[in-house]
C-alpha cells in the first residue's frame, strides 16, 4: 500500500510538520508501507537536495499526477488553501482521505489577528475549512480540546470521525547527554557554571520582544545567566530576527544572547543538553495548543517555564507539574522565573527535568500517534 503524506513542507526544511511526519513515515516504512512526502515547490526554503521519498509539485497538473499513484492520503493542514486543493482532487480521484489537523485554520488566523470575522477572506477560509472536513473519510488531532472544540463548531463531525493522534517525542532523539554540553558549551562560548535558558521554535507570535525585555533585569544581575534561541528562520522570518537582534541590543544583552539558526534536527538534542531551563511561550488565545517542543524539552531533561492561557493541555500538563511552572502573564512568569533562579542550583533544576523525562517516556512518545494513524490507514485500506 502506497501512502502519500500531503505537508506544506519536507525534508530537510526544520519545522515542526516536518519532525513529526519524518517520524509517521519511518513508522509506515517499518510496517512494510511505501510513504512519500507530497509538498508545494513554492513553499521549498532551503537549497540542500531533497530525499528521494519528497515529491514536489509546482502546479496542479502535477500535483494530480503525483496524487495518483498513492492509494491513500494523509493532508496535514494549516495552510488550508494547499490541503483544500490536495483533498479536493484526492476524493475526485476517489482516494480515501485523512485530514490531519494541527490547527483550526480559521480560528487560528482570527485569534492571531490575521483576518477578520465576516470579512470575505473569513468566509472564504471558513468554507474551504467545512468542505475539507466534510469530505475527509478521517480526522485526526493531537489533543481533546481540539476535538471538543471541532465537534461544537461543526455540527456535522461525529466523534468516530475524530482520532486523537497526540502529539510527542521520540526519547532516542531528545536525550540529555553531559559530554554533548561540555562540547555545546565550549562551542558557543558558555561558561561551564553558567544557567542558560533556552527557547526553541518559530520566531513570529511568540512574544520573543517581550522575553526579552522580561531577561534583561535578570541578565543585568546574574553574570552567570544566558539566553539561548534555537530559531527555525526562512525568508519570511530573516526581518524578524533581524528586529530581534536590534532589540537585543538596545537592551545591553546581546552578548549573552546566543541565537542559533535552523540547526539540524539531530543535533537539536546537542544543544538542549547545554540548557538548564526551557520557556514555552503560547499565545493567550490559542488555549487548544499542545506544542510539540514542550516533549522535546522534557525528554532532554530541561525544567519548563511555561507563559500561557488559563486553560488548555499545556495548563493541565504543568499547572501543577514539579518539573516546571505555569504563568498566565510576562509579570508572573518573570516573579516564577526569578525565584527558581535565586533558590535552585543547577543541580536541583536537573533533578525537577529528570522528572518530566519520565512523564514523557510514560504518556508522550510520538510512537503513540503513529500507531494511532497507521491503524486509521489500514482501516480505510480494507
Amino acid at each position: 500500500m502506497k501512502i502519500g503524506l500531503f505537508t506544506p513542507f519536507a525534508p530537510p526544511q526544520r519545522s515542526a510538520v516536518v519532525t513529526r511526519f519524518t517520524s509517521l513515515r519511518t513508522y509506515l516504512v517499518s510496517k512494510g508501507l511505501e510513504a512519500d512526502f507530497i509538498s508545494p515547490a513554492e513553499l521549498k526554503t532551503h537549497e540542500e537536495n531533497s530525499p528521494n521519498y519528497v515529491k514536489y509539485y509546482t502546479n496542479i497538473m502535477e500535483l494530480i499526477k503525483i496524487i495518483k499513484c498513492y492509494d491513500l492520503l494523509v493532508i496535514t493542514t494549516p495552510p488550508g488553501n494547499y490541503a483544500f486543493k490536495a483533498i479536493l482532487i484526492s476524493k475526485l480521484l476517489k482516494k480515501r482521505v485523512i485530514v490531519d489537523i494541527r490547527d483550526p485554520w480559521t480560528f487560528a488566523q482570527e485569534k492571531l489577528n490575521l483576518i477578520d470575522n465576516g470579512s470575505l477572506k473569513y468566509k472564504k477560509q471558513i468554507l474551504m475549512e467545512k468542505l475539507t472536513y466534510r469530505i475527509a473519510d478521517k480526522i485526526t488531532i493531537v489533543t481533546e480540546y481540539l476535538k471538543e472544540y471541532l465537534i461544537d463548531k461543526f455540527s456535522f463531525l461525529k466523534e468516530k470521525d475524530i482520532i486523537v493522534a497526540p502529539n510527542g517525542v521520540e526519547p532516542s532523539n531528545f536525550k540529555y547527554n553531559i559530554e554533548d554540553r561540555k562540547e555545546a558549551r565550549t562551542e558557543l562560548n558558555i561558561p561551564k557554571d553558567a544557567t542558560v535558558l533556552t527557547y526553541m521554535g518559530i520566531i513570529g507570535g511568540k512574544e520573543l520582544d517581550e522575553l526579552l525585555k522580561l531577561a534583561q533585569p535578570l541578565l543585568r544581575d546574574n553574570v552567570k545567566l544566558y539566553l539561548m534561541f534555537i530559531l527555525i528562520v526562512d525568508k519570511w522570518s530573516e526581518s524578524l530576527l533581524s528586529d530581534l537582534k536590534k532589540l537585543a541590543k538596545e537592551l545591553g544583552i546581546l552578548e549573552r544572547l546566543v541565537i542559533m539558526e535552523s540547526v539540524e534536527h539531530e543535533k537539536v538534542s546537542k544543544y538542549l543538553s547545554a540548557s538548564d531551563i526551557a520557556i514555552n511561550p503560547l499565545p493567550n488565545n490559542l488555549n487548544y495548543c499542545f506544542p510539540v517542543k514542550t516533549f522535546e524539552y522534557m525528554s532532554n531533561e530541561l525544567f519548563i517555564a511555561v507563559k500561557g492561557p488559563k486553560e488548555g493541555p499545556l495548563y493541565d500538563l504543568t499547572i501543577n507539574s514539579s518539573f516546571g511552572f505555569y504563568a498566565e502573564s510576562w509579570d508572573e512568569f518573570y516573579i516564577k522565573l526569578n525565584k527558581i533562579l535565586s533558590t535552585c542550583t543547577n543541580e536541583d533544576i536537573k533533578s525537577l527535568g529528570l522528572i518530566g523525562k519520565e512523564v514523557v517516556q510514560k504518556s508522550y512518545k510520538r510512537e503513540m500517534a503513529n500507531i494511532k494513524i497507521y491503524e486509521t490507514l489500514l482501516e480505510l485500506g480494507k
